[in-house]
């Protein structure tokens, strides 16, 4: 893998993660970012829709006698990436294994350069918790409503917290990320504190 390229997919991660421009990004662009790092080498073996729409490149893969993605901080970054953009296109339960399995990278150890991975990875996946429950709830009032599931409500937010802790005992290991990762996770605390006491969650 030349350095050139692990530059620009860094900055990619950090354009798309550090700097939250995926939240102002259309499904079709975050489609065109899937397209793009799921046709890298190795194939990803996470499933999703928008995997599945895509032109198969097994065949020419196989072809290849260099991988894209040599090495484990690639790969997880990588993950992150799709995990991120997949819940942009509200495909959550696949974006959700993705950032799993970019976390699962830090967690054995694997990672020498991008050590903020496993923390911005929970942080995302805290985000997904939460989203996933909104989108639903959506859904649900579309087709008529019903009343706020206070219970479930309190489920999910509590998950999210527990993501956000396990987000910040890996941010100390990202010294160059870790105040960046802080902030978010100091905001969306907040946010979560100001959801339960709309719902008179205590």
């Amino acid at each position: 893998m030349s350095l050139c390229f692990m530059v620009q997919r860094q900055y990619e991660a950090d354009e798309l993660v550090v700097w939250n421009t995926h939240a102002r990004i259309d499904a079709a662009i975050a489609k065109a970012h899937i397209a793009e790092y799921a046709a890298l080498t190795p194939l990803p073996t996470i499933s999703s829709p928008t995997l599945s729409s895509l032109p198969t490149s097994s065949t020419e893969a196989s072809k290849k006698e260099r991988l894209d993605l040599d090495n484990a901080d690639e790969l997880a970054v990588r993950a992150l990436i799709l995990g991120v953009c997949h819940r942009t296109v509200g495909e959550y339960e696949a974006a959700h294994r993705f950032l799993e399995e970019a976390a699962k990278y830090q967690e054995d150890g694997k990672l020498k350069v991008n050590t903020w991975v496993a923390g911005l990875a929970y942080f995302e996946m805290a985000v997904d918790e939460i989203k996933e429950y909104e989108a639903s709830e959506k859904a649900k009032a579309k087709e008529g409503g019903g009343s706020v599931d206070t219970k479930r409500w309190e489920k999910v937010l509590k998950g999210a917290s527990a993501r956000l802790d396990r987000a910040l005992h890996f941010s100390g290991s990202a010294i160059d990320l870790s105040s960046r990762l802080d902030s978010r996770v100091s905001m969306l605390r907040d946010e979560i504190v100001a959801k339960k006491a709309a719902l008179g969650i205590h």
